[in-house]
């Protein structure tokens, strides 16, 4: 890439396979014509593995940088125009607009969603909601270190995502996050939650929150980066923030994404392993990362009232979390037969609608 442009131009990788090129002084034609140059140069290249072919292809999104724009703008817009570069069959140079892209190009799906989900992240239209993590172990089988001790002793909740409709009714994640995830903005709402997080528990000295990290985001050093500068300067510790990743978010770059959580626990900060048991899941995840907290997927949970190998299955997740000095969370608890069943095998906290639906950040921490 950086044969293709000026000496004055810079190039910088910011993800696993995403690189960001800036450059001055160039009119739009101009700008167009060097990402046009780029793509075609990369398209040429030939590489051979294990004796077959392997081609590349290169998608670009455009944007142009005003004066007074902010970093994070810029970087939603170009995010947004390599979204619509995919969009419309990949290998290809789309300019800022998406539904300006989606006219020339074909550019599928909703451009109102897209306009929707940016409008939010710019707007102020994104919501923090709330569901409670109850302690639910017994006192004779509660350890006593300082990380657990103060999970037990504080009020707990997983911050949850939310998005303001048209109509001004609540979005749930399920509708968003997936049109987000492939435009590649979700960093940015992740980004967006640690903030209003971080704001939360600032004020309220008493509460716990976990919040996810996407597999995306994670990808991103320049992301952790914020995150920990974030986190640093915020002063919050005793572990009271936790982040819940998923087994796929970490395998990318095992080792960095380990180097990160161990400066990050440094900090005062808890990880936790979400949806473990939901698919293929590894135990070996359990001692290679820095886990304190194992969150048992709620399709676990609820097989629990079929076949016997169901108990079987929460109970091994729980005695080998407990070896490893891990706490253990049941999701999706939603009657008292679940619940009394999950205290007697002796997991330690539990969330679902048998507790509390997730609400509004103020009501539930009032």
């Amino acid at each position: 890439i950086e044969k293709m442009v000026r000496k004055s131009d810079l190039v910088a990788r910011i993800a696993g396979d995403e690189f960001a090129v800036l450059l001055t002084g160039v009119s739009l034609d101009e700008a167009r014509a060097t990402a046009e140059r780029i793509r075609a140069s990369l398209e040429n290249l030939r590489f051979e593995v294990s004796s077959m072919p392997v081609y590349l292809t290169v998608s670009a999104g455009m944007t142009e940088i005003d004066r007074d724009a902010h970093t994070r703008d810029v970087s939603l817009r170009a995010d947004m125009a390599l979204a619509t570069a995919k969009k419309a069959g990949k290998n290809r140079v789309a300019f800022d607009s998406p539904c300006a892209a989606s006219a020339s190009d074909g550019c599928s799906g909703s451009c109102s969603d897209t306009l929707a989900i940016e409008g939010a992240l710019q707007g102020d239209k994104l919501l923090v909601y709330l569901q409670p993590i109850v302690p639910i172990a017994g006192r004779d089988s509660q350890r006593s270190d300082a990380r657990q001790g103060n999970w037990r002793k504080a009020r707990c909740f997983e911050a949850l995502i939310r998005m303001v409709g048209p109509d001004n009714s609540v979005i749930v994640a399920g509708k968003f996050v997936p049109i987000a995830e492939g435009l590649g903005l979700i960093p940015y709402i992740d980004m967006w939650v640690l903030d209003r997080v971080i704001q939360l528990m600032s004020i309220q000295p008493d509460i716990n929150i976990a919040m996810n990290l996407s597999a995306r985001s994670i990808s991103r050093p320049s992301f952790l980066a914020e995150v920990e500068s974030k986190v640093a300067s915020s002063g919050i510790s005793q572990y009271r923030l936790c982040f819940e990743i998923t087994e796929t978010a970490a395998m990318g770059n095992l080792g960095e994404v380990r180097a990160w959580m161990d400066r990050m626990k440094e900090l005062g900060c808890s990880f936790a392993i979400d949806d473990f048991g939901a698919g293929h899941s590894a135990i070996s995840y359990l001692y290679e990362l820095p886990i304190d907290i194992v969150k048992i997927a709620g399709n676990v949970v609820q097989a629990m009232k079929g076949p016997a190998s169901g108990r079987l299955i929460i109970e091994a997740i729980n005695s080998v979390s407990h070896v490893l000095g891990a706490m253990t969370v049941a999701e999706c608890v939603e009657d008292e037969e679940s619940l009394k069943a999950l205290q007697d095998m002796g997991v330690d906290f539990a969330q679902g609608y048998y507790f509390a639906r997730p609400m509004p950040a103020d009501e539930a921490v009032a």
